[in-house]
């Protein structure tokens, strides 16, 4: 989970690879081969820090608000839809994130955007006599060059730029209601040019691209339609928005009768209502790839997986082959990998790399954590059964829910991100919360109708690491001790002493094993080096033990009462 700054939320969400990244078909890219790019509605597109977490640069669009982000084909420019009706270029190319060119203005604004196919291009060198001699491979001569844009718009418009020029040159006017505006939320590109849109009135269009002509309609959805994605074979297209629906249009043969041959059109397919909410977001894996080359590799036969999300707070999976014969890993339940016939995985909202809610035993409080708030709940005592009255049992439900627990304390924090770690001690006395910038400690005085928390300051901690703030953090159950996993990317395990008189937390030790770092190959023979992050702690009942787990899969177990390490599980 990356912490974002608060006030803030994303809109757009987006996936590059490093343009040196090279990798086969069987491959999987990793972490470390992707960068990722957001916006929250602002004029600012971020590059989150996929190592360290948190925001790794800001860039300003220059043109307001930023509606829709694409990457280009070959991963080397990000293209930005503002709000000025301005299409951005920002160069990708060495690790860089730069405004590079914009294109010509046009008096709407830009709310969804796709890369057109790339061209191949043959160099235009003279042969010589040596050239003659030497076989070379042809793809390795292939240079690709992109070709247009796509561009959805806010008055009724499909526009279409050419790349070279930046200027529009074509223009696709969608069905709009009598005296109102019709947006187009969403745009997709074939490698035929096959232009696909959704719109707000629920109607799905598919385009061609060379005459600017509308191919086919539906009118598949009961309301806007905010989000599409393209099959991996691009044979098929989901779509998704407020209506819940999640609906495939599939690439269908059709037999002519003025000719012998036979035609290809689009039909929807199947209609399924999977969400509670509106869905915002849908995509599939693997990615469409819109030419086979060595430069854009087309992933191996596999059951791809449609992912959606939206208002109700999860993420719904389920395979979606558009021809199960062609999936050479059949998924173990037997069941069809096919969208229509598929089960659906529901993957619940996560909180974190630690649990949002944490109970104090002894003093039977539970406290929840929220992205900038935590909330204390004080349990009553269980009755006996065999002790409860006739007039317990006849008790309303919501009144016997208001008996068993007490709503006591509510904490709204100051925070630069949002809280990534929290822990109550088992005596439910102090308190502990985190976002990627600070550690924050509290001890608790309870009366006899309020609890009010008390700033502890915690003294030694280390000020020089680029995030100060806990990915885990727990209390021994003695109630004597802090453990705090700290800075993402490059982490330490710090053990703070809560038995000072004073009134101030003092730490005790700093374990660095958790420094050692993996290395990550890229192309051309380089390396990398990608830290890890400390994502549990636990310890023992009598409080001398505890154990610490990391992203890279790693364990160390402490003694507590020696503060040292004891031994490493691989």
């Amino acid at each position: 989970v990356l912490p974002g700054p608060r006030p803030s939320k994303i809109d757009s969400l987006v996936f590059a690879s490093r343009p040196s990244t090279s990798f086969g078909s069987n491959d999987t890219q990793k972490l470390s081969d992707l960068r990722l790019f957001s916006t929250g509605g602002g004029s600012e597109v971020l590059e989150w820090d996929l190592q360290n977490g948190g925001i790794k640069c800001t860039v300003s669009s220059q043109g307001g608000a930023v509606w829709s982000l694409a990457v280009n084909p070959a991963s080397t420019l990000l293209a930005l839809g503002c709000e000025d009706g301005t299409i951005r270029i920002l160069s990708l190319i060495d690790d860089s994130l730069t405004l590079e060119r914009k294109f010509d203005r046009v008096k709407t604004r830009i709310l969804s955007i796709a890369w057109g196919p790339p061209i191949l291009k043959k160099p235009t060198k003279q042969k010589t006599a040596d050239d003659e001699e030497e076989s070379e491979d042809e793809d390795d001569e292939d240079i690709w060059a992109d070709s247009w844009i796509v561009a959805g718009c806010y008055d009724s418009s499909i526009r279409k730029f050419n790349f070279e020029t930046g200027r529009a040159v074509d223009r696709m006017t969608v069905d709009k209601a009598k005296g109102e505006r019709t947006l187009v939320w969403a745009v997709g590109v074939f490698s035929d040019g096959t232009i696909v849109s959704g719109d707000s009135m629920g109607n799905v269009k598919f385009w061609d691209s060379k005459t600017s002509t509308q191919l086919q309609t539906f009118e598949a959805h009961g309301a806007d339609v905010l989000c599409l994605t393209l099959g991996p074979e691009g044979k098929t297209v989901y779509t998704s928005g407020v209506d819940q629906k999640l609906c495939q249009f599939s690439l269908i043969n059709v037999k002519s009768s003025s000719s012998s041959g036979a035609s290809q059109k689009w039909a929807q397919t199947t209609s399924r209502r999977l969400h509670s909410h509106d869905v915002r977001a849908i995509s599939v894996w693997p990615p469409y790839v819109p030419v086979k080359s060595k430069t854009f590799p087309k992933p191996a036969p596999q059951v791809p997986l449609l992912v959606s999300g939206g208002l109700d707070m999860s993420l719904l999976v389920c395979p979606c082959a558009s021809d199960p014969e062609s999936v050479a890993l059949a998924p173990p339940s037997g069941t069809q990998p096919t969208f229509p016939e598929s089960y659906v995985q529901r993957i619940p909202y996560s909180t974190g790399l630690s649990s949002a809610v944490q109970l104090a035993r002894e003093a039977r409080i539970i406290m929840n954590r929220n992205s900038s708030s935590l909330s204390f709940w004080k349990l009553k005592k269980i009755a006996i059964p065999g002790e409860l009255g006739l007039l317990d049992l006849e008790m309303d439900e919501k009144d016997r829910e208001a008996s068993d627990w007490e709503k006591i304390l509510d904490m709204e924090l100051v925070t630069q991100t949002s809280l990534l770690a929290s822990a109550i001690s088992s005596n439910g006395e102090w308190v502990a919360a985190s976002d990627l910038e600070e550690v924050k400690l509290w001890k608790l005085s309870y009366g006899e109708t309020k609890v009010r928390p008390h700033r502890i300051p915690i003294e030694g901690l280390p000020s020089n690491s680029p995030h100060k703030g806990a990915t885990a953090s727990y209390f021994t159950s003695d109630n004597t001790k802090l453990v705090i996993g700290a800075s993402m990317g490059s982490p330490l395990l710090h053990v703070v002493d809560l038995t000072d008189s004073s009134g101030v937390a003092k730490l005790l030790r700093t374990f660095e094993h958790h420094r050692q770092q993996e290395q990550s190959v890229l192309t051309g023979g380089s390396s990398k080096t990608f830290g890890s992050t400390i994502t549990h702690l636990a310890g023992s009942q009598d409080g001398q033990w505890l154990a610490s787990a990391d992203s890279t899969h790693r364990i160390y177990v402490f003694n507590l009462d020696s503060v040292q390490v004891s031994f490493k599980i691989l």
